[in-house]
């Protein structure tokens, strides 16, 4: 491009700021337990409080629940995604500018979601969004490119709040024969360590203390986890399922889409407290790819108690063998008095 087409094209992409994607709709199914069941399956989860309809009666809930981290599956669009494109809105028409203008790349960063109500079986999600912000041009190693922000907010039918969610998404130019040059190789995982069973009595804040560390979890990555893990997301972006798509993205495989990350870091953290601890809030940053042949190894460590509001924050992470940290980031859960 010649400065004045930069300056251009710029100018076309900052005008998406505070434009609408969707004004407040609700998803096409109301939240039900086949979903719930097949995303709990994708994830590994066992969590009784999605589950097992006798044992969610019985608790303090009295109900069963969705798991929080899938406040944004329910509204996705679903298989036409990858077989007729997304239809036409600000998100989509402003993905559709970079791409025409080589920036073809997309990799989600980050995400911050806050949870301010549980759903149940039978209630419909609602949500709005607008795209919120746009940063500068920048340079990082997967290459040159743009991050833009959306801000969705959730609700149910009453129209009490669920939740809000930021995503940060890269745009960006793939460097010339990347995908050749990133070869890759999955490294020998070596012996696994059996997964630590779900705790089934919730813990109190009166449990544990401040540095407490959490028994590591081993994730094997498969070309079916990573497939299958995205379906039940509702996340039909080709990088996703295609290998050539991901290739010329410059990642030499399909990877892991971040609803999937996000699962597995709620999981892990369920696991250890307890099906009674309701999550409040997650931010996660991605780092490196997950890859077919990769182990990924979370690991958590408690990094603040508030014994009164009966709350506390775990600092999570998951490395995988081959390149390093995937994903890092909190999650905030309340526990029972």
């Amino acid at each position: 491009m010649t400065a004045q087409q930069l300056e251009d094209f710029e100018a076309q992409v900052y005008a998406y700021v505070g434009r609408e994607v969707c004004p407040r709709q609700p998803a096409r199914d109301t939240v039900n337990p086949a979903m719930i069941r097949h995303w709990a399956e994708a994830m590994g989860d066992r969590n009784p409080a999605y589950l097992d309809a006798e044992w969610a009666a019985a608790s303090r809930r009295g109900r069963l629940i969705a798991p929080p981290a899938m406040m944004y599956v329910w509204n996705q669009e679903g298989i036409k995604v990858a077989t007729e494109g997304r239809p036409s809105d600000a998100q989509s028409d402003l993905v559709e500018l970079f791409n025409a203008n080589g920036y073809i790349g997309t990799l989600g960063t980050n995400v911050i979601q806050e949870y301010m109500k549980e759903v149940s079986p039978g209630d419909t999600v609602y949500m709005e969004m607008v795209i919120d912000t746009i940063s500068e041009r920048k340079s990082t190693g997967r290459g040159e490119g743009y991050f833009f922000e959306t801000l969705a907010t959730f609700s149910d039918q009453a129209g009490k709040v669920i939740g809000t969610q930021r995503f940060r998404v890269f745009k960006f130019r793939p460097p010339e024969g990347t995908a050749a040059a990133m070869g890759f190789e999955p490294p020998d995982p070596g012996e696994l360590t059996p997964a630590p069973e779900p705790r089934r009595e919730t813990l109190t804040s009166t449990d544990f203390e401040p540095g407490e560390t959490l028994p590591p979890l081993q994730i094997p990555v498969s070309t079916g986890l990573i497939v299958g893990a995205a379906l039940a997301t509702r996340d039909f972006e080709k990088v996703h399922h295609d290998k050539a798509v991901a290739q010329s993205t410059g990642i030499p495989d399909v990877f892991m889409n971040i609803l999937t990350s996000q699962g597995l870091m709620t999981r892990y953290v369920t696991d250890w407290s307890g099906p009674e601890a309701v999550v409040k809030a997650l931010s996660i940053k991605l780092g490196a790819p997950n890859l077919p042949g990769m182990v990924m190894t979370i690991s958590g460590e408690v990094s603040a108690v508030n014994p009164g509001s009966r709350t506390l924050e775990l600092q999570v992470r998951g490395d995988n063998n081959a390149w390093g940290n995937h994903m890092s980031g909190t999650v905030s859960l309340e526990l029972p008095a």
